[in-house]
């Protein structure tokens, strides 16, 4: 038995998908650069200082468009309107 949901489940299921994808990688390029910082100021070097501040820099700016768009909060919103779909079409 092959159950057809309606257009509008498609198209909040792949907007759900792709928001979940922007929010898990900017969660993971977050902790790549937190790991990167880390490691950079065990180290010893001349620029180091320099390469610790672009670091922060770009941590910022990751976190600023992180919290302006909000992915994951409109993939949680999507993923609710999919799932109400999926509800009321079984009913």
């Amino acid at each position: 038995m092959n159950i057809q949901y309606p257009h509008l489940y498609e198209i909040t299921n792949e907007r759900s998908a792709k928001n979940q994808w922007y929010f898990l990688n900017g969660v993971r390029a977050e902790y790549a650069l937190l790991i990167f910082t880390a490691v950079n100021s065990s180290l010893s070097y001349d620029g180091k200082y320099i390469t610790n501040l672009a670091l922060f820099i770009l941590l910022i700016i990751l976190l600023l468009v992180r919290n302006v768009i909000n992915f994951e909060q409109k993939w949680y919103k999507y993923r609710a309107v999919t799932e109400s779909i999926k509800t009321t079409k079984n009913i």
